[in-house]
């Protein structure tokens, strides 16, 4: 996938999600490389935007925090991305679901 990526309902977003989700910010977060590194960032949503990485949850703030394998972005109640890599350092999918 090309970087930067980004996540939200806005129509000009790379990653949109379905628009019902209104808790969803229109820009809600941006997946970016910085130094060879994928990272994420949140881009001052409405709640916020989390990464589940096993049993541990970690608030994303706007300076941005790496990626892994595996990741699961949660942007809201009922969106939730995973992260996906085909090999360190180069993203091949984003996997969503809606509950």
């Amino acid at each position: 996938l090309k970087l930067p990526i980004i996540i939200g309902r806005d129509k000009e977003a790379n990653f949109i999600t379905n628009w019902r989700f209104n808790t969803v910010s229109r820009k809600h977060a941006e997946i970016f490389e910085e130094k060879e590194v994928i990272k994420i960032k949140d881009l001052k949503s409405k709640i916020g935007t989390i990464i589940i990485r096993g049993n541990e949850s970690i608030v994303v703030k706007t300076k941005g925090i790496e990626l892994q394998n595996k990741d699961v972005i949660l942007l809201s109640d009922g969106v939730r991305l995973t992260i996906l890599f085909e090999k360190q350092g180069i993203l091949s999918r984003i996997k969503s679901w809606f509950t």
